[in-house]
């Protein structure tokens, strides 16, 4: 390039100095100097227009005309980037049809624990509800059991001594025993696909499909899960408003938070369930606030019940450190990790000193409910600042529609009702909640038993998927083409900038202690042809052919022949 050559020391040999003799020029000259051999070979045509001319009006002319498109070049390519900087997205809407996993679907009485009598916890419970007014249990003005609120505090004591009830078989259902058959997809349950799950609101529950290995290929409910269960209506706790099943649908791979979408299923009915689902597909930040389901961040967050990320598990994780802090227990209602296994127990804090209990209900409430001063309404943990949970991009979302009708029919005859199944039981001296009567047992199946259908009544979903409204590459075609419009700018001309750039910074940082001998106008602008003029002139006026004839004459000259005497 001939920006070089102002400091390559190659043109400082002494036939050149004595041409062009002249004095170093300043900083501000080489500059103009660099400049101006950068417009000769620069595809911007305005810069070359300006340091091209001598006329002053012409420069002037091109700077104005060159300064006005490069200041609305400047205020189109601003709009772009702040339109670009709103992160704009779309959602498309699409419609699939495809083979599906069919969901988990997990299982819970309404009534948690069987009312024996044999756990002492579970009886100071109770007893503690049926005495209708009790400060310590932070019950006050029972009035004859149909104040829900303190029903639901009763409920509250079973989650906090929720260790002590659900490590006791004694009050848990063993649901083996009350399930009478469960089939899919016209074949038995697989027993590998059956997993009790301990829920400290729900007791001892059973999901069904948690390995995810049931697929579904058909709509309707022959290709679907059917399942009927026995429950002991006899055995409800006395503060349970309700009797019956709790069902919760849930990818296979999720842990069952009940609680937060139950579908409450009643005895003595036929109950289908058809299920139809839908995806979403959420851009990750700048464009919104969601976390994809398999960034690093989310290894760092909350989660003391293992396995995939799940929202509410980080939730649940955050809110129960914060009790651990604060009340000087943890919540067995949440679950707890390894990490803090020298802290006691909420029901083992309280049991040890019962002068606790009231301070320790209020402070565990407070961490996972609000409260209400007045019209304001302020939480102990404020799940958005305090924790540091992140909602996933992508997600799938289960609805159902329900229907029902009752079960058994008047004409049928369940299996467990014939005589012969009967007379076995009795001559095997088997416990039975009625007597050995096909009419007993038929009353009791009427009153304890449900039947259950989960199917898809579609496989066609929706998948809602956002998309980036203006992504970065037609930000790039955009700029380019305002800046080729009123500039004349390309891609090649950035670089060629960026190599201006580069021999302005060697220059200074290298060589700016070498004197730079200044080159003349014409040599500048210096045509192709006239190096090869100079060489032919050359040729001309020094013949490299004749020398080489003129050698080989005089090398074939004869020499002279002496005679002798």
């Amino acid at each position: 390039m001939k920006i070089f050559s102002k400091f390559s020391k190659k043109n400082e040999d002494k036939k050149d100095d004595d041409n062009l003799s002249i004095k170093s020029p300043s900083i501000p000259k080489r500059i103009f100097l660099m400049c101006r051999d950068f417009s000769q070979w620069s595809t911007l045509s305005g810069f070359n227009h300006i340091f091209g001319s001598k006329n002053i009006l012409i420069i002037l002319f091109w700077i104005l005309v060159t300064g006005t498109c490069v200041y609305f070049s400047y205020i189109q390519t601003k709009e772009l980037l702040d339109e670009y900087f709103k992160y704009p997205y779309n959602t498309d809407i699409l419609l699939k049809y495809e083979e599906v996993t069919f969901p988990a679907v997990t299982i819970c009485s309404k009534s948690p624990y069987d009312d024996n009598k044999k756990n002492n916890y579970l009886t100071k419970i109770v007893d503690a509800f049926k005495r209708k007014n009790d400060n310590n249990w932070s019950l006050y003005g029972l009035n004859n059991g149909i104040n829900l609120s303190h029903k639901e505090t009763i409920k509250f004591w079973l989650t906090i001594y929720g260790d002590e009830l659900l490590n006791d078989n004694n009050i848990n259902y063993q649901w083996k025993d009350s399930i009478i058959s469960c089939h899919y997809n016209q074949d038995r349950c697989d027993d590998n696909n059956f997993k009790l799950v301990k829920i400290p609101s729900y007791g001892t529950c059973f999901t069904l499909n948690h390995l995810g290995t049931w697929k579904v290929a058909r709509s309707g409910s022959e290709y679907g899960l059917k399942l009927i269960l026995k429950i002991d209506k006899d055995d409800v706790l006395p503060f349970d408003t309700s009797y019956g099943v709790v069902a919760f649908v849930h990818s296979y791979d999720e842990y069952p938070f009940v609680e937060m979408n139950p579908i409450l299923l009643s005895l003595g009915f036929d109950v289908s369930l058809g299920l139809s689902f839908s995806s979403s597909e959420r851009l990750p930040k700048p464009h919104g606030t969601c976390i994809p389901n398999d960034s690093n961040e989310l290894e760092d967050t909350d989660n003391f019940y293992g396995g995939m990320y799940q929202n509410e598990k980080c939730i649940r994780s955050c809110i129960q450190r914060k009790i651990i802090e604060n009340c000087k227990c943890y919540y067995e209602g949440y679950a707890i990790n390894d990490e803090y296994s020298n802290i006691k127990s909420c029901s083992t804090y309280i049991e040890e000193d019962q002068s606790r209990r009231p301070a320790t209900l209020a402070c565990i409430r407070t961490h996972i409910y609000p409260e209400f001063n007045g019209d304001d309404m302020t939480f102990k943990v404020n799940v958005t600042s305090d924790c540091v949970c992140y909602d996933t991009c992508d997600k799938i979302f289960y609805d159902y529609s329900y229907s029902l009708a009752r079960y058994p029919a008047a004409n049928f005859n369940p299996n467990e009702c014939r005589n012969s199944v009967l007379e076995n039981k009795r001559e095997n001296n088997i416990k039975l909640p009625y007597s050995y009567t096909q009419n007993e047992c038929f009353k009791y199946y009427m009153k304890n038993t449900l039947r259950l259908e989960v199917y898809f009544e579609k496989l066609s979903y929706i998948v809602s998927s956002e998309f980036a409204e203006y992504p970065t590459l037609n930000l790039l075609y955009d700029i380019v083409g305002i800046l080729g419009f009123w500039i004349g700018i390309s891609l090649i001309s950035f670089f060629e900038i960026f190599v201006f750039i580069g021999v302005l910074t060697f220059a200074f940082c290298f060589l700016c202690k070498e004197p730079i001998k200044p080159i003349k106008t014409r040599e500048i602008r210096k045509n192709i042809g006239d190096g090869w003029k100079d060489d032919i002139d050359k040729g001309r006026k020094f013949p490299k052919r004749k020398d080489l004839y003129d050698k080989a004459a005089e090398a074939d000259k004869m020499p002279p022949i002496h005679e002798s005497n």
